[in-house]
């Protein structure tokens, strides 16, 4: 029985392998001879002069990513389901990164956890929420 496993962690190990080289093999943009088209020619030849034709700045490619988790936590979207997305390895990360977008009731629950996770309670550490920032407050009224 435990042979059987092994051989069934290992096929899973081969098709994951066989996965990767078709990807490889089969770029998302190619050029018309069917080869990968390189990252600068991407962001030059195609990139740019869709900005360009869309009547938007110049930006880099990866401010997309950057707009892209904004957008999400602009809808009010799960900040786990965002981390997933980023595939950020944690959710400090997540919230290192684009915290200061967080709605205020947001940023404090995540405060919270953020002093539960250090051990410390928010008084030994100091709250990261700031007392004059009407960012980082709710408003009860």
């Amino acid at each position: 029985m435990g042979q059987r496993e092994h051989n069934h962690v290992g096929d899973q190990h081969e098709e994951k392998n066989d996965t990767i080289g078709r990807v490889r093999e089969s770029p998302v943009f190619a050029r018309p001879d069917g080869r990968p088209l390189d990252p600068n020619d991407l962001r030059r030849q195609i990139f740019y002069k869709a900005l360009s034709l869309a009547g938007m700045r110049r930006v880099r490619f990866h401010d997309l990513r950057h707009s892209f988790a904004s957008l999400l936590i602009g809808q009010g979207e799960n900040l786990v389901y965002i981390k997933d997305q980023l595939g950020h390895a944690s959710i400090q990360m997540t919230v290192d990164t684009y915290g200061h977008l967080i709605p205020s009731s947001n940023r404090i629950a995540v405060d919270k956890l953020d002093h539960m996770a250090s051990g410390e309670s928010p008084a030994e550490s100091g709250s990261k929420t700031v007392a004059g920032d009407h960012r980082t407050q709710t408003n009860y009224a």
